[in-house]
């Protein structure tokens, strides 16, 4: 079965790895890896596989929100799949790219507005947004509060 091949596979690679310079070695084994991930996805239910991916994604979001380069067509490249995927793995789940992303950078400063001296320029440009200004309309849209409001009720209750 499946587990053969990749046995057989990995076993005929590792002989061979010893032969060869680091680079080709390295090359090597990332194409053995994922070769046999290819296996393993190709092996699992259609659904399994759009709910690995996309925790996947999510949590490779989670760990840049704080990247200002990070977009759809970034993480479709980092992942080998097309932006059309990616949008389609986020509707599956009810959200966009846009909104997982804007919503996690949005919750994410909250602590920063209560426990850190940051401005709220640095706070806007630390959470990955372009300008302060994008930033104070994207969260008064979502907690119906500015950020400075925010920041100063909360120094209330501290």
């Amino acid at each position: 079965g499946l587990g053969a091949v990749v046995q057989n596979q990995v076993f005929s690679t590792e002989h061979e790895l010893e032969y060869m310079d680091d680079l080709t070695r390295e090359y090597i084994v990332d194409k053995t890896v994922d070769a046999v991930c290819g296996w393993l996805v190709r092996s699992m239910d259609g659904t399994d596989y759009k709910q690995m991916m996309y925790h996947n994604i999510t949590e490779y979001i989670s760990c840049n929100l704080h990247e200002p380069t990070i977009s759809l067509a970034s993480v479709a490249k980092h992942f080998s799949l097309s932006t059309r995927a990616v949008q389609n793995l986020f509707q599956h789940n009810h959200t966009s790219f846009t909104q997982f992303l804007l919503e996690n950078r949005l919750s994410g400063s909250l602590a920063d507005l209560t426990t850190s001296r940051l401005s709220i320029t640095e706070i806007a440009l630390k959470w990955g947004f372009c300008d302060s200004s994008y930033y104070c309309r994207q969260f008064k849209q979502r907690y119906q509060i500015t950020p400075g409001v925010y920041r100063k009720k909360s120094a209330l209750f501290l």
